[in-house]
């Protein structure tokens, strides 16, 4: 625990450039009701807590007062300067327009000036793969419709195909709605290089906040406002919240950043599949972007990142691998493409990431062959093992 955080760069940078984006639709969330309580279904901690739960497992939060506190060592948000790749990928055809991709790169040196913008406006970004074309029609024709009849921005985001699925170029340039990243190519260690361009994307779009989610997650989006109205977004963290998550050691395990964070725990931070992340976040992580500590695993990451801001962490209601999902969250994952729609239906069933007799099964809240108090075991198990999509999103 006395060790100093040694950085490792991932892969080389590409030299940025800025695309010109379209402005986006005002977006307005009610002002907050009481913008320094939660509600009686939420928990609200500062960004330096340190006591909490275990690994990833369910979106009920643990009562934090149960746990052993570990203080937290600090560490800079800052890595050594990369190199720059010398042979930078060529820039790709641009486009303004949401009915075809929009190709997207950063200018360190010419932020977007923000002045005057909603203090009430929000963005979706969906995280996705190239071949998840199924996942991301689903999301369109159901949840996706609700939020931008709010008059609130979904996006989806992609990066480059990998050499073996270049023959998806052509469908993805029929896509809506389609960000892409060229200086990344798709892949699952990359997601940390994805996340930083999407949070420097919406921060360009001027919002108060961005919901992440993946592409198999449920957004149940009237919900998200009611939730949101409660609280002044420029500062909010919010999502299944995490405490005290072991770091995997395993350098052959899917969740493997010891090299990166040498330390027993992650600092507190929101789960993946979906959280919310104000602006302040926003700004912190892209106006730094260039010279961060890309930690592979996206979601501690954030952790990482913010755990010296003074952010305002809240417990979003949440479904995340429950054997018997409840529906009536903001945010529920996982889901195949089927089983979105079902769910978007208000359908209750187990998702098949669940089922007894899928591979780690035991993670799930609610397993008949397991008890909750297996959970924790079974996901640093699975960071333990080696990296498979359990999750049919294509």
């Amino acid at each position: 625990m006395g060790a100093s955080a040694r950085h490792v760069p991932l892969w080389p940078r590409v030299a940025p450039k800025m695309v010109e984006i379209k402005s986006a639709p005002s977006t307005h969330i009610p002002p907050p009701v009481e913008s320094t309580k939660a509600t009686a279904t939420t928990a609200t901690t500062a960004a330096t807590v340190t006591s909490g739960t275990t690994a990833p497992a369910a979106a009920t939060a643990t009562n934090p007062s149960t746990q052993k506190s570990l203080a937290q060592p600090p560490v800079s948000l800052l890595a050594p300067k990369q190199q720059a790749m010398p042979n930078a990928l060529p820039a790709p055809t641009t486009t303004t327009s949401d009915t075809t991709p929009v190709w997207y790169q950063f200018n360190q040196q010419k932020k977007v000036s923000c002045n005057g913008f909603d203090h009430r406006k929000i963005m979706i970004g969906v995280i996705s793969s190239p071949s998840h074309i199924v996942a991301r029609d689903v999301i369109r024709n159901t949840w996706a419709k609700d939020a931008q009849a709010m008059g609130i921005e979904v996006k989806f985001f992609v990066g480059l195909t990998p050499p073996d699925k270049s023959d998806l170029e052509a469908k993805l340039a029929k896509e809506s709605n389609l960000v892409r990243f060229d200086d990344f190519i798709e892949n699952y260690h990359n997601l940390t290089a994805k996340a930083i361009d999407v949070f420097s994307y919406a921060r360009d779009r001027c919002v108060a906040g961005l919901l992440k989610v993946d592409d198999d997650t449920l957004v149940r989006v009237p919900k998200l406002m009611s939730f949101l109205a409660q609280f002044e977004l420029e500062n909010l963290y919010s999502g299944n919240i995490i405490r005290s998550a072991p770091v995997i050691k395993n350098p052959q395990g899917r969740w493997y950043a010891y090299d990166q964070y040498p330390y027993d725990h992650w600092p507190t931070y929101a789960n993946g599949p979906g959280f919310f992340l104000g602006r302040q976040a926003l700004d912190r992580i892209a106006d730094n972007r260039a010279t961060i500590n890309r930690i592979r695993i996206d979601d501690s990451a954030v952790g990482v990142w913010t755990q010296e801001m003074n952010l305002n962490i809240v417990e979003m209601p949440a479904s995340f691998f429950q054997y018997s999902p409840q529906n009536d969250v903001v945010v529920q994952n996982p889901l195949e493409a089927d089983e979105m729609l079902r769910a978007y239906k208000g359908e209750v069933f187990t998702p098949r990431a669940c089922e007894v007799h899928r591979p780690f099964s035991c993670r799930c809240g609610g397993n008949p062959q397991s008890s909750n108090d297996q959970i924790p075991a079974c996901w640093e198990a699975m960071g333990n093992s080696p990296y498979s999509d359990s999750t049919l999103r294509a």
